[in-house]
């Protein structure tokens, strides 16, 4: 059976942090976290799975993305979603099959 450790901040210590960010905000910079810091690979990846994401001949929503097992590896079986070189699509629903 493990312990429930609780704890309780003293209330003077809390006030006086509170006071110190009310006169020093914080300020974060937008710019920082802007899609441009995502690199242009990932878009053209994500455009490609969107534009492709019902079945050209069924219609069928049922598309999964086909990728190469070049991915990030995480253990010996599992690897990385979405790190494989995508190379095409797959229909479940009428078992066709298209390029990326």
């Amino acid at each position: 059976m493990s312990c429930l450790k609780l704890y309780a901040p003293d209330v003077e210590r809390v006030d006086v942090a509170r006071e110190n960010r009310a006169e020093n905000p914080s300020i974060v910079s937008v710019n920082r976290y802007s899609t441009k810091a995502i690199s242009k690979s990932v878009l053209e990846r994500a455009r490609r799975i969107y534009d492709n994401r019902t079945c050209l001949h069924c219609r069928s929503v049922a598309v999964v993305p086909l990728e190469l097992a070049d991915g990030v590896r995480l253990t010996r079986r599992h690897s990385l979603a979405g790190t494989g070189t995508l190379i095409g699509f797959r229909c479940s629903n009428c078992l066709r099959e298209w390029q990326a």
